[in-house]
């Protein structure tokens, strides 16, 4: 930047400073003109419909303006610019004979200016002539004074004073003096000279004579390196300059005034008398000056070499060059055949030595500035060379936001082409070459792959030569933000002087999956091989042949292998069970990673037991693999592993035993942990090389910042798998989450993910964006939907979830049960069965009632245990049935424990019907559930069990076991009856090692246990049943 910009930068400030020289490069700057008297400029500056008046002050630059800042603002930068550039200010230090010129220049129009009229006011006059300094230019000129005289005033002294008078201004206050300086003046002097009456100073001198006319010439004389401008009259030593045309000398000493034999009009002899002594330098400013305002140079200079002064019109250069492997240009000055560097200075003209002769080239100073400030506001940054490189370097300014290849593509493109239409000449320097652009180039694309990755190439041929595209693509797409919003062709840098222009729409499935790489090479895992899909021209593409046919498969699992069930899985598959298990094992055969997010009650679990079966046949299981769940769903895991595949050699670390499992880990093919005690026994698991990793209910690891998921994550195996019907519960960053743990950098960085894809998704409904993402995880996420495979399921399913309790709840079940067990025993001891009915009856219920939860009991000491394993698995599987768009009947025998589910369903605003035997209006709850926006209905056995017909209801949940199997199947028959369209499914939840489990076992080895126990709640009702198996009920696990 120039010592005048950084003055002004640091005045105003660098934002007010651009846009002061915008407006002024904009021509915004209007009426710019000076005011000499109060030494001050104004102008004004015109922006949309307002105008800025500035007034500046040339002593000190201060600045004042109409706008709310006063003056520091940028209509005060405009006009000092604009004043600059026309010359009306000057900031370079004035030497004595730029002010010489400035005084000449004022003395000039002050000699031409109309002053107040002469008047005599005495009855007889005499003229008195005497020398006066003038203050502003410090030139001495020659003043006519009337005063009084004895003689009379004549005819010829009215003729005097008329012609002094004619160019005078008449509404001026007339005065008695007059300074002797136009044309009119000669005609005066020779009336005054025949009057007599014409003295110097004073009557006591004689009155001058009329002197002979005198040749006037010229003498440089040398005075310590310097030149002083003599003038000489030939009979005169001592003389004054009358300047009127032609001019009038005075010789005091002879007495005579006469005429001088010159051309050279008398304000300019003036202004030559007072020529200060002139450096070597300035004698070519002088003939400059010379040129200007002397005819045929009549002023022969004290030097050897010829001036030759050039008049012509500006073209700037704008030369293209380049330094340490950068562009950089130089902007030079063309008049004529001459070329000089931009100079800042405030100077007229330049001058050049050359051919023997000295060149002045005259300059326009306000076009060179508009050019220096047009480059200047294109974003250059720019430098002033020092010695013989003293021309003004452009270059790229780091701090403009663009990037260097960005930024000269557009130089070349853009602006040198409008610099031309402008007049500006383009040049390059030897050996230097504008950018190379080649438009919409054909290429290929190349894979070269090995096991565990592929390496993705973009062949072109540039200018005959073979350019790899993808690492320079790769650095676009770092540089380029919001790529996706551009539109048409774009440019793109192969190295700082090279590029290649293509349609985006061309490059966008290559940028798209070249956005998901962290490597400079393109190098990506198998796990992300249908990205391949996204190009047009895959199948012609060279090499790659593996990971080509990969693709296909994950685009539509054509062709994956078909696993066939094996015959120790004690379960016939359905179609969509079978194909989830091809899908488990062609992860693993892969190495890769997935979620199955089947609706619930669709099977999850058997499928992944499936797939730990085949792998266990097929020799694969040589590791434990490990299974990570909710606590309440372990005794789930167990039995239906037990039920299922028997043959795996399955086990749960849980419970206080659990460290005698933990520390056989490795004797297992698989082993139930649940996700509380990840981090008790995080130590144990983590030395553990695991051969399969599965996660139940995956989005228990939603938050990648829990210390849980974190050491989750860090647990070792070959494999990885998630089950979940909700991936997704709240916002995309839960699905990064599962992704990490099954593929870490699958969905790159959390904060490139949120950039990527759940800001655009989340914030903005980017449909595009969601569009990327499901393509991009859609070959590892299977999701069926219960309405998908209505045609696979039987009209009824019956699932029974077994709930495994935890803590404080075990612990008083436990205390109850071994009371109520010795209890019992005393009492058929002492009654006998048939005398016992009621006390047995009740020690049953207790038992029932802490399965369903503690605070049942009507005691005080369990009135403060919330904890309740059955409610808080209720509690999250409800709002998945209700996303997955269920609607579902709760059964229970418990009001009070409706009671409690409904208030939690309160806290989940969560709508629902009710019936109880305190229900009033039955019908507004049934109506409200079957044609209703209620998901859910919460139904008493004794008021809802029967005589209902609730079609809208497709999942029945039996909370609690009724023991007679008769009543729960009609129950469950409210929904699955005649006019259900959709399959139902019917829920058990039993809380394993238990009562429950107990008593359900019993109903499917004795049938007639349903006739013989509660039935009726009297003591006929167990008069069949034995104490022995009445005991067995009570024993521990």
């Amino acid at each position: 930047m120039t010592v005048y910009d950084a003055e002004l930068t640091e005045k105003f400030g660098k934002a007010t400073y651009q846009k002061g020289l915008d407006h002024y490069l904009q021509d915004k700057v209007k009426k710019l003109k000076a005011i000499p008297l109060l030494n001050t400029i104004t102008a004004v500056v015109e922006l949309r419909n307002q105008q800025f008046r500035v007034a500046i002050d040339k002593a000190d630059m201060s600045s004042l303006c109409t706008c709310d800042n006063s003056g520091n603002c940028e209509h005060a930068v405009a006009t000092l610019v604009a004043a600059e550039a026309n010359n009306l200010i000057n900031r370079t230090p004035t030497t004595p004979f730029a002010k010489w010129k400035n005084n000449v220049e004022q003395a000039q129009k002050k000699f031409n200016k109309k002053t107040a009229p002469l008047q005599n006011s005495f009855e007889g006059i005499i003229y008195n002539l005497q020398p006066n300094l003038q203050l502003e230019t410090d030139f001495t000129q020659i003043q006519l004074s009337l005063e009084y005289s004895s003689k009379k005033v004549t005819e010829q002294d009215l003729e005097i004073i008329s012609e002094l008078n004619q160019n005078a201004d008449l509404e001026l206050k007339p005065l008695s003096s007059k300074i002797l300086a136009n044309d009119n003046c000669a005609s005066a002097l020779a009336l005054m000279l025949e009057s007599g009456k014409c003295y110097w100073q004073s009557t006591k001198s004689p009155a001058l004579q009329y002197g002979a006319p005198q040749k006037l010439s010229f003498n440089w004389r040398l005075n310590q390196d310097k030149y002083k401008l003599e003038l000489s009259l030939t009979k005169s030593e001592r003389w004054f300059v009358i300047p009127t045309t032609p001019a009038w000398y005075i010789d005091p000493q002879k007495g005579t005034l006469g005429q001088i034999d010159s051309s050279i009009p008398g304000d300019l002899l003036v202004g030559l008398l007072n020529c200060p002594e002139l450096e070597v330098k300035e004698l070519n400013e002088f003939a400059l000056w010379q040129n200007e305002n002397l005819a045929n140079n009549l002023i022969k200079l004290p030097t050897e070499k010829p001036i030759e002064i050039v008049k012509e019109s500006l073209t700037p250069i704008f030369r293209i060059g380049v330094k340490e492997e950068s562009y950089v240009a130089k902007l030079r000055l063309k008049y004529g055949k001459y070329e000089i560097p931009m100079s800042l200075l405030s100077k007229q003209y330049a001058q050049l030595e050359q051919d023997g002769k000295t060149i002045h080239l005259y300059r326009n100073q306000s076009q060179e500035r508009k050019a220096f400030y047009l480059l200047d506001n294109y974003g250059f940054a720019h430098t002033k060379g020092v010695g013989s490189e003293n021309d003004f370097i452009f270059y790229y300014n780091t701090e403009i936001g663009v990037r260097y290849d960005q930024f000269w593509l557009n130089i070349f493109e853009e602006v040198m082409p409008l610099l031309v239409s402008q007049g500006w000449q383009i040049e390059y320097e030897t050996g230097v070459h504008p950018i190379n652009v080649v438009d919409d180039p054909s290429f290929e694309y190349e894979i070269s792959e090995n096991r565990d990755w592929f390496k993705l190439g973009m062949q072109i041929d540039f200018d005959g030569n073979k350019v790899d595209l993808v690492p320079v693509l790769i650095n676009w797409l770092k540089q380029t933000d919001n790529w996706r919003l551009q539109r048409g062709k774009v440019k793109i840098a192969l190295n700082r002087h090279q590029f290649v222009r293509i349609h985006i729409d061309k490059l966008r499935p290559i940028l798209d999956i070249l956005q998901e790489t962290n490597s400079k090479q393109a190098q990506f895992s198998p796990r992300q091989a249908h990205l391949l899909n996204e190009i047009p021209e895959i199948n012609s593409c060279i090499g790659g042949q593996h990971v080509r046919n990969l693709a296909k498969q994950l685009e539509s699992f054509n062709g994956i292998a078909q696993v066939e069930v094996p015959d120790t899985v004690n379960a016939e598959l359905r179609p969509y069970q079978e194909h989830g298990l091809n899908w488990l094992n062609f992860l693993v055969e892969f190495n890769f990673g997935g979620i199955l997010a089947d609706d619930m009650g669709l099977g999850k679990t058997l499928q992944a037991l499936c797939l730990l079966e085949v792998m266990r046949l097929n020799k694969q299981l040589d590791k434990p693999s490990l299974i990570i769940c909710p606590t309440s769903l372990v005794g789930n895991w167990l039995n239906e592993a037990s039920k299922f595949t028997p043959g795996l050699n399955i086990i749960a670390a849980y419970g206080s035993d659990r460290h005698k499992v933990l520390a056989e880990l490795t004797e297992y093919d698989a082993v139930i942990t649940t996700y509380p005690l990840v981090n008790r026994d995080f130590e144990t698991f983590q030395q553990v090389d695991f051969k399969l990793m599965i996660l139940d209910e995956a989005q228990n690891i939603k938050n990648p910042r829990a210390q849980m998921t974190q050491n989750i994550k860090k647990f070792i195996s070959e494999y990885r798998l998630c089950l979940s019907g909700t991936p997704v519960e709240n916002h995309l960053g839960e699905l990064w989450s599962l992704f990490d743990f099954l593929m870490p950098g699958f969905l790159g960085t959390v904060t490139k993910f949120g950039k990527e894809y759940r800001k655009p998704i989340e914030n903005l409904g980017d449909a595009e964006a969601q569009n990327r993402l499901y393509k991009k995880i859609k070959p590892f996420v299977l999701r069926r939907k219960k309405e998908e495979v209505a045609k696979e399921l039987p009209k009824k399913t019956e699932i029974v979830k077994y709930i495994t309790l935890e803590d404080e709840q075990r612990v008083l079940y436990e205390t109850i049960r071994a009371s109520m067990e010795d209890k019992v025993k005393n009492i058929l001891q002492v009654k006998g069965l048939a005398q016992s009915q009621l006390e047995c009856l009740d020690a049953l219920l207790k038992l029932r009632q802490i399965c369903c939860a503690p605070s049942l009991l009507n005691l005080e000491s369990t009135k403060t245990i919330e904890a309740s394993a059955k409610l808080e698995y209720l509690m999250q599987v409800i709002p998945e049935m209700i996303e997955e768009g269920r609607k579902i009947l709760i059964f229970s025998q418990f009001a009070k424990m409706l009671e409690l589910i409904a208030k939690r369903l309160n806290g989940r605003k969560i709508p629902y019907s009710k019936l109880t035997g305190g229900t009033r209006d039955r019908q507004a709850q049934i109506d409200s559930f079957q044609h209703g926006d209620n998901p859910v209905f919460l139904i008493s056995l004794k008021a809802g069990g029967t005589g209902l017909n609730l079609t809208a209801a497709d999942t029945v949940i039996h909370y609690d076991p009724w023991w007679n199997p008769a009543a729960e199947a009609q129950a469950s028959d409210r929904a699955y009856r005649i006019g259900q369209t959709k399959p139902v499914f019917v829920y058990k939840l039993i809380c394993q090692n238990t009562i429950e489990e107990r008593v359900l076992k019993m109903q499917e080895n004795k049938k007639s246990l349903n006739q013989n126990l509660f039935q009726k709640q009297t003591a006929e009702s167990i008069k069949d049943l034995t104490a022995e198996n009445l005991l067995e009920l009570f024993h521990s696990t």
